[in-house]
């Protein structure tokens, strides 16, 4: 999360609200693997938009996406724009060659 750290507790706040408190997930959050970790040790896998309530002394965990998966969405990125150069470059040697 973009600001991890203790919140007070509200009786009427839901997991979603508390990972939007924390001011939501980073790109590196893996929304995937959040766990609520109950006070008395329970611990259960929720989603990013969870209406789950949480009890005071609750926490929320947010593990960081594998690297695997940053890379390569790292990589899609860096293959999408050398074909979109790719593509711009034909379409000019294309019109150059028409003049």
């Amino acid at each position: 999360v973009h600001n991890p750290g203790n919140f007070e507790w509200n009786e009427n706040s839901t997991a979603k609200e508390y990972i939007s408190f924390a001011g939501g997930l980073t790109t590196y959050g893996d929304k995937k693997h959040i766990i609520y970790i109950k006070p008395y040790g329970q611990a259960m896998r929720i989603n990013q938009g969870s209406n789950e309530s949480i009890l005071p002394g609750g926490i929320i965990r947010v593990s960081e996406k594998p690297l695997s998966e940053r890379n390569t969405s790292a990589r899609f990125q860096q293959i999408s724009s050398i074909i979109t150069s790719l593509v711009s470059l034909a379409i000019l040697a294309n019109s150059t060659m028409l003049n």
